[in-house]
């Protein structure tokens, strides 16, 4: 008995694309787009369930250059036809992929696939950024002590000009320590720029 060889192979290819799983496209490492709020989000397969962790970064640094750890939410998605979904606050976020599967609409943000390189690269960024403000507050406290010591030495000098001066005498003694302080006030001023976390006025 001859079976014909190509309707049975067609079948065969049929059936296989009919049971092909549209949403492992979606399985990967997801970066946002926003620089504002950084993260990298993971979506993977346990059986027949897609699993999403929102943030598998290590920490993140706030904006006071705080090292913050990151606080991981897992939720399973749910599937509707060829786009998966979830139900956050109340309402129904789609994730839509774009037509070459290399960014996803998820919300209102935007999503890029990375791979696990560009996923140490942005944990040793901020590694790299947290040591910086480290070093900045470090520098700031040093010129904070510096800056209440030449105050504390102003002060002092203030006081000793009314001892046995004229008038006159008092007035240049004065116009020098006001000039030192203009001085100390540039070069806090030219730190701040630099350092915005560094607030000299709260001494």
């Amino acid at each position: 008995m001859n079976i014909p060889i190509l309707p049975l192979t067609l079948s065969i290819v049929l059936l296989s694309g009919c049971s092909s799983d549209p949403f492992k496209k979606h399985v990967g490492l997801w970066e946002t787009e926003s620089l504002r709020s950084k993260k990298v989000m993971e979506i993977t397969k346990l059986g027949d369930s897609i699993i999403m962790r929102d943030n598998i970064l290590d920490y993140y640094i706030d904006s006071y250059d705080r090292k913050k750890r990151t606080n991981t939410t897992q939720k399973t998605l749910r599937k509707n036809s060829d786009r998966l979904s979830m139900i956050y606050q109340g309402r129904n976020v789609k994730f839509d992929l774009s037509n070459n599967d290399k960014s996803m609409l998820v919300g209102h943000n935007i999503y890029r696939r990375i791979d696990r390189v560009r996923l140490e690269t942005i944990n040793k960024a901020f590694e790299n950024r947290y040591a910086r403000s480290q070093e900045k507050e470090i520098r700031c406290n040093q010129l904070k002590k510096e800056y209440k010591n030449q105050r504390t030495l102003t002060v002092q000098k203030f006081k000793a000009t009314y001892k046995n001066k004229t008038y006159d005498e008092v007035n240049d003694q004065l116009q020098i320590l006001r000039e030192q302080n203009d001085s100390m006030k540039k070069k806090f001023k030219s730190e701040n720029s630099i350092n915005s976390t560094c607030r000299f006025w709260r001494i």
